[in-house]
């Protein structure tokens, strides 16, 4: 049976009155909203491993600073609440920072930290590495625990990852990734890389008495290799204390150098 044209102009005029009413009940609720103050700021921020490299302290001092005052009771409307997020994701702690408010009119912040993985630490700077081998700045209120790196590292540059000569930075980055990328063996094990003045990089781990003489940064897969599987087999056999240095610089073999007193 065919619809009239008086019933279906009708239902055309009913829906269009229904989106104008919904349109005006919006404005209306967005420019009421613009009338308020933020009635409280929670934030809240993901932590890494259990820990933190930002504090709600620093956050809120971010926010306020941006905002020129305290952001607590300022007027909704006067508010850019991207510029707040991407301010906050200029710190190179912050891997994402996301800002809204609810109908409490209580201002929202979500911070996704940055992923650490090893801390470089020399007499003139100190600083993290993440993932990506960017620069993370450390700040004695927000620790992780992650392996430090010592020794003779030189400064931090931007395009160290895209330079053919690997750097002695980019040799404790790469490093470092495989620590982290390891968690059942190497993360556990190794607390500290160092660096020699001739390049050789020496290995310290959580627990034993003994250092990894790592060697040059060549062939590092099959030196990781036959350090775990010298871990796992030999170690056990041979005797947990029995050396004072584990050498990983031989090719195809682990050897150890015993202690003077045994």
């Amino acid at each position: 049976m065919p619809v009239s044209t008086n019933t279906s102009m009708s239902h055309k005029i009913f829906m269009l009155s229904l989106l104008v009413m919904v349109a005006v009940t919006l404005v209306f609720s967005i420019r009421s909203k613009k009338d308020f103050s933020v009635a409280k700021i929670e934030v809240h921020i993901e932590k890494n491993k259990g820990q933190k490299l930002i504090t709600k302290k620093e956050v809120l001092y971010e926010l306020n600073k941006a905002y020129g005052r305290d952001v607590l009771n300022a007027d909704i409307g006067n508010l850019n609440l991207y510029y707040f997020e991407k301010n906050l994701e200029n710190d190179s702690r912050v891997r994402e920072a996301e800002i809204y408010l609810d109908k409490r009119n209580f201002l929202h912040v979500e911070i996704k930290q940055s992923m650490p993985i090893v801390r470089i630490k020399t007499d003139e700077y100190s600083y993290y590495l993440d993932q990506d081998g960017q620069k993370i700045k450390w700040s004695e209120s927000g620790t992780i625990r992650v392996p430090v790196a010592t020794g003779n590292i030189e400064s931090y540059q931007k395009n160290y990852l895209k330079k053919k000569e690997r750097s002695r930075i980019y040799q404790v980055y790469d490093l470092a990734l495989r620590l982290f990328d390891d968690p059942q063996f190497l993360s556990p094990l190794i607390e500290q890389i160092h660096v020699e003045k001739d390049g050789n990089i020496v290995l310290i781990p959580k627990l034993g008495r003994e250092k990894i003489h790592f060697g040059k940064f060549d062939n590092v897969e099959n030196k990781f290799y036959r350090l775990s599987e010298f871990y796992r087999r030999g170690l056990p056999n041979e005797g947990w204390g029995k050396y004072e240095v584990l050498r990983l610089d031989f090719k195809d073999q682990v050897v150890g150098q015993k202690r003077y007193n045994q």
